[in-house]
């Protein structure tokens, strides 16, 4: 197992979570039926499951264009004390791990597009890698 420099710079959801919305419930709901997690990834119950909605500027840092007239959500998987879902005010609020790998899957979702597939997808590391597998396994 690679050593990882893990740092978690938020605690729970001292940053900014709040109960979700019936909207923001039924969003959740969506991703996850359809959300395909790496090999090795196990369950979703076993993550706490961070998502915010991302503004223009969030959308271009992370994706490098826009698309406007549309609400993107971005979500953070990382296994941990607190499994389920947490809505935050910010994408700035996920928990920050460095050299990550697949101690932390991303998930992008266009709401309202049934077409495109939600694929969860491990992190870059410090090598700029992205691995294609959870290894070891998760299990909860």
């Amino acid at each position: 197992m690679r050593l990882r420099l893990a740092v978690l710079l938020l605690a729970g959801c001292s940053g900014g979570c709040s109960q979700p919305t019936a909207e923001q419930n039924a969003i959740a709901a969506d991703i996850e039926a359809r959300v395909v997690l790496p090999k090795g990834a196990g369950n979703l119950k076993c993550y706490e499951r961070y998502y915010a909605f991302a503004g223009d500027a969030d959308q271009k840092r992370l994706l490098n264009f826009n698309l406007p007239g549309k609400r993107v959500v971005f979500g953070s998987y990382v296994v941990g004390k607190k499994p389920g879902v947490h809505w935050v005010a910010s994408i700035d609020d996920f928990p920050d791990l460095q050299d990550a790998g697949c101690d932390k899957l991303n998930v992008f979702y266009i709401e309202g597009d049934k077409t495109l597939p939600i694929e969860a997808s491990c992190s870059f590391t410090f090598a700029g890698t992205i691995d294609n597998a959870v290894e070891p396994a998760v299990t909860c």
